[in-house]
């Protein structure tokens, strides 16, 4: 699903949850912007808001109504008549007051409030990306305190673990009002503070690994190899393990009537026999040894290993927990289809609700879940664009 997708499907589940449950709330909404009124905007302010922002405005043009407690956005969308003068308030309140504070972080002309809880707080778009170079992320600004909580990576992702939360009454109250102690998405929120110089990173243009050598792709686990440098010379052996990156190989050879593992540059060997069992679904989800994980991988990475290799690292850590059991299943399902982005994000955040970090677990556990955790959701975009 493209991002244009995902924020209309957000907005389409939002409007539902609304009109069934707060049809005093969307009522009291503006109708939708046009994109007339959205580029007058973004003129007025000097920033390019996100496309997500934009579809958020096309949807709703804000809301005149004073904050309240029971409203489940926690803040209210301001009107874009108040983006404006909010905008131009912060800016001048920077260079007049603020600035005396010696807080280089207090405000940042790349933030545009788009919501506000009526205090002199407000929730920001950053149409640059400062601390992170995520441009697109949200800001939560205090007037009067230091913190600067990054809440998610896009508007986008912040309505869509709000809108799943709603969805499965996760953050009502019994009296009707909505606190703000639902989930963020994965990841979130990133602590700062406006003591913190406010530096927007530059971009680095995405990198790949180095193709493998001339040769290197031709090995796969398993296969009947001959040695042909070195000590071993002629030697025959089993290929044991592939070493992506170095492109080193590690070959069972019987020396004296005894198995011994050498490394091997792939130069150095020339294929005999192609192996006759090709690794299957099987193999990846039974497998307990890092290495020979990493040598079912092999040189020649596809797409699809990488997501046989996701799912049985998950497997092998969370397994046995049966909260995991969507995360699996996702993964499973993204095996074969390709499609590695809602489903699994979706499922980790669940995952991550359901069970957290336990008070009681060393912190090798809790550290280990939530570095294998991030794993998928930090390499999404690069599992998509090496989709079939």
């Amino acid at each position: 699903m493209s991002t244009r997708a995902k924020i209309h499907d957000t907005l389409e589940r939002l409007e539902r949850w609304l009109r069934e449950h707060q049809p005093a709330l969307l009522a009291a909404m503006r109708p939708g912007a046009t994109d007339t009124e959205l580029d007058d905007l973004e003129r007025a302010i000097g920033r390019q808001l996100p496309d997500d922002v934009r579809a958020f405005y096309r949807w709703r043009g804000g809301s005149e109504d004073e904050y309240r407690s029971e409203c489940p956005l926690w803040q209210r969308p301001l009107t874009l008549p108040e983006i404006q003068h909010q905008y131009e308030e912060c800016c001048r309140f920077a260079e007049a007051d603020w600035e005396d504070l010696g807080h280089p972080g207090w405000w940042h002309p790349v933030w545009v409030p788009i919501m506000s809880n009526d205090n002199g707080d407000f929730l920001c778009v950053d149409t640059a990306g400062v601390w992170t170079g995520v441009r697109g992320q949200i800001v939560r600004f205090w007037h009067e305190y230091e913190s600067r909580a990054i809440e998610a990576g896009s508007l986008g992702d912040w309505l869509r673990v709000l809108v799943a939360d709603l969805e499965r009454g996760r953050i009502s109250t019994t009296d009707g009002t909505y606190t703000d102690d639902a989930r963020r998405p994965y990841g979130y929120p990133k602590r700062h503070e406006a003591t913190e110089e406010p530096v927007v990173p530059e971009p680095h243009p995405p990198t790949s690994p180095p193709p493998p050598p001339s040769g290197a792709e031709s090995f796969l686990l398993g296969d009947r190899v001959r040695v042909t440098e070195g000590s071993f010379r002629e030697a025959e052996g089993e290929v044991k393990r592939l070493e992506a990156g170095t492109w080193r190989v590690t070959v069972v050879v019987i020396f004296w009537g005894r198995a011994l593992d050498i490394d091997l540059e792939h130069w150095q060997l020339t294929l005999v026999a192609r192996s006759q069992h090709a690794p299957v679904l099987g193999d990846w989800g039974g497998c307990e040894d890092a290495s020979q994980l990493f040598g079912l991988l092999g040189f020649a990475v596809s797409a699809r290993k990488l997501r046989l290799f996701t799912e049985a690292c998950y497997r092998n850590l969370l397994g046995a927990r049966p909260e995991a059991d969507a995360v699996l299943v996702a993964l499973e399902e993204s095996i074969e289809s390709g499609n590695v982005s809602t489903a699994i994000k979706e499922a980790v955040e669940d995952f991550w609700y359901e069970v957290g970090i336990p008070s009681d677990a060393p912190e090798n556990f809790g550290g280990a879940i939530q570095a294998l955790l991030g794993v998928v959701t930090s390499h999404l975009n690069t599992l998509e664009a090496l989709a079939p």
